[in-house]
């Protein structure tokens, strides 16, 4: 991989995300038309389910395989990356299984504890959608694991855009019935998605496997035939490939190898055994981990509504309250977490293939590399939000948004701005959490969130029940909860590798940077929102903001001069730059 494809990776997964939400908040429209607001609340009552699910059966393995298969990659090591595939696969398909079965029996369960027996179909329709989404889930994970994200990134699109085919067709269609089967239309529409999405993949994985497979692993020599010069090779089939070996001056002898044999050698090949404790000592930490903000919203539902009404406010606007901050603030900020994610996603087999094959020295300027690049790519976003907080909520929410019993537009984008300091702590526990997923330390991210969940919980308590901070107080309870959990793996970090933070270059020059171009921003928008629409000022503004803002890093030298081997210059620009710099950035061939 070329020094760029850490960059390309994570921008291709971002857009990927975009659309994907774009994608998703377009299908809602026409969706609701058709089933309603009952039939809504319906769709959603089965996804809480779905998605812990999904969580249990496939975000665990698909993190280890990713990894595991990095470091294999790394190596040469076909014959063990071709195990770790089968076993996931294996494991996922069991595991979601179970998960099915469970499904058809707990379904009348959970629609009656639920309070509406119409989810009843809608549990048993969306059942398949775990076995699939599952598999899905493992071979995005081999894709990532050998640094190629436009699988991923091109399968989450075909999925957003066959839920929405198949969705309205099918809910439309049954509308008729009465509501429960619309949403059990809408349901199948979920389920044929990730059917489609998993028949996409599978086709690039098997594209992948004869095209692809065996280029990477022909630059290793092939040790029981050194006295063979090989000339030419070519791809006869999945698993065999033909050399023309040179025995003499006068002929070419054409012999046929099993590659596998001579890409893994003796002392590297592991047993099925081996390879599955280790995928389950990656899988378990990493599971349980991404199970704790689903958690966190789960006890939120309880928590939050009683304690507001407890304090004085009636039911409707504490419900009011607890639907801005967790339904319409916490879509809002997850765009941005949509950039963290990938870049995040994109660390873990870069870093983990750098530890095989690097010196400790590149290990540890890599690492704090993605440390200082996820903070600086943070506090442009967290400035955004803060400073068009009430644009974004006008522009997109103003009008359903009512000022009756509470003014909610001032509320939402109250709410927007505090939250949007989590941005950055988010982007720092996704980057920690990735970097010691590659160190081999999934269980660290887990033991700090359960640690900080508890102190969440504690401080949501005491501080939602006081009236003045009302639905304020979970967002604070929210931003500490972060805040330990980066310090937790923090902590940890500096035991396995040392953090080196320069004053100037990590926080002085980065938040000087942003200081003045919000205030050059903000200064913009007053001028031009008497004059132009909001939607068009928040693109002019953030542009200017963005362009600004990405110059004086470099004007400021926020990157010294081993860094910029890992910033993502275009070759034509490289002779522009100083010769102390120009040494270090070597388009063609630098790898990372």
């Amino acid at each position: 991989m070329k020094k760029k494809s850490f960059f390309i990776g994570a921008s291709i997964l971002a857009i990927g995300g975009f659309l994907a939400k774009f994608l998703g908040a377009f299908y809602k429209i026409p969706l609701t038309h058709i089933l309603g607001a009952n039939g809504m609340g319906v769709y959603y009552l089965v996804f809480p389910f779905y998605s812990l699910a999904l969580i249990l059966a496939s975000s665990g393995i698909s993190t280890a395989v990713t990894k595991m298969v990095a470091t294999e990659r790394s190596k040469f090591n076909k014959r063990n990356e071709q195990k770790i595939f089968r076993l996931a696969i294996l494991c996922s398909i069991v595991v979601s299984l179970i998960l099915v079965g469970l499904t058809y029996l707990l379904a009348d369960t959970f629609s009656f504890l639920q309070g509406n027996n119409n989810a009843y179909l809608s549990y048993l329709a969306i059942a398949p959608a775990i076995v699939f989404a599952s598999i899905l889930a493992v071979i995005k994970g081999y894709f990532q694991g050998v640094e190629n994200m436009l699988p991923s990134s091109i399968s989450l699109l075909v999925q957003q855009a066959f839920k929405l085919l198949f969705g309205l067709f099918f809910a439309y269609r049954l509308k008729d019935l009465g509501v429960q089967y619309a949403v059990l239309g809408a349901i199948i529409g979920v389920t044929l998605s990730e059917l489609v999405a998993l028949i996409y993949l599978t086709i690039r994985f098997v594209v992948y496997r004869r095209k692809q497979f065996y280029k990477f692993y022909e630059k290793k020599p092939c040790e029981k035939h050194e006295k063979i010069r090989r000339l030419k090779s070519e791809y006869v089939s999945k698993n065999t490939a033909v050399l023309y070996c040179k025995n003499n001056r006068r002929q070419r002898i054409k012999k046929k190898i099993r590659c596998d044999k001579y890409y893994c050698e003796n002392n590297d090949c592991c047993s099925y055994k081996t390879l599955f404790v280790k995928l389950i000592k990656y899988a378990i930490p990493s599971t349980l981990s991404n199970l704790v903000l689903p958690l966190s919203v789960f006890v939120d539902s309880f928590l939050v509504v009683n304690l507001l009404t407890n304090s004085g406010y009636s039911t409707t606007i504490a419900t009011s309250l607890y639907g801005m901050s967790n339904g319409i603030v916490s879509s809002l900020i997850g765009l941005p977490i949509v950039v963290i994610s990938a870049l995040s996603t994109t660390i873990v087999p870069n870093l983990s293939s750098t530890i095989e094959l690097s010196s400790q020295d590149v290990v540890v300027t890599k690492t704090n590399f993605f440390i200082k690049f996820a903070w600086i790519i943070a506090l442009p976003m967290c400035a955004l939000y803060l400073i068009f907080s009430s644009e974004i909520i006008n522009v997109l929410y103003a009008g359903g948004l009512s000022s009756k019993v509470l003014d909610e537009f001032v509320f939402s984008y109250k709410i927007l701005a505090l939250s949007s300091i989590s941005i950055i702590y988010n982007a720092f526990l996704y980057t920690f959490t990735a970097i010691l997923n590659a160190f081999d330390k999934p269980e660290v991210p887990f033991y700090s969130q359960i640690i900080a969940l508890a102190v969440r919980t504690l401080l949501a308590v005491v501080l939602v029940s006081i009236p003045a901070l009302n639905v304020f107080g979970l967002i604070i309870a929210n931003t500490v909860f972060l805040l330990i959990s980066c310090v937790g793996c923090v902590l940890s970090l500096r035991k396995i590798i040392p953090l080196r933070v320069n004053f100037k270059t990590f926080f002085v020059t980065p938040i000087v940077s942003i200081i003045f171009v919000s205030a050059l921003g903000y200064g913009i928008k007053q001028l031009c929102n008497s004059v132009l629409p909001s939607w068009l000022v928040m693109v002019i503004v953030g542009g200017v903001m963005m362009t600004m803002y990405i110059l004086l890093l470099f004007v400021l030298r926020a990157f010294n001069t081993r860094e910029w081997a890992y910033l993502p210059i275009p070759k034509k620009l490289v002779r522009f730059l100083p010769k102390k710099f120009r040494k270090y950035i070597q388009p063609e061939d630098q790898v990372i």
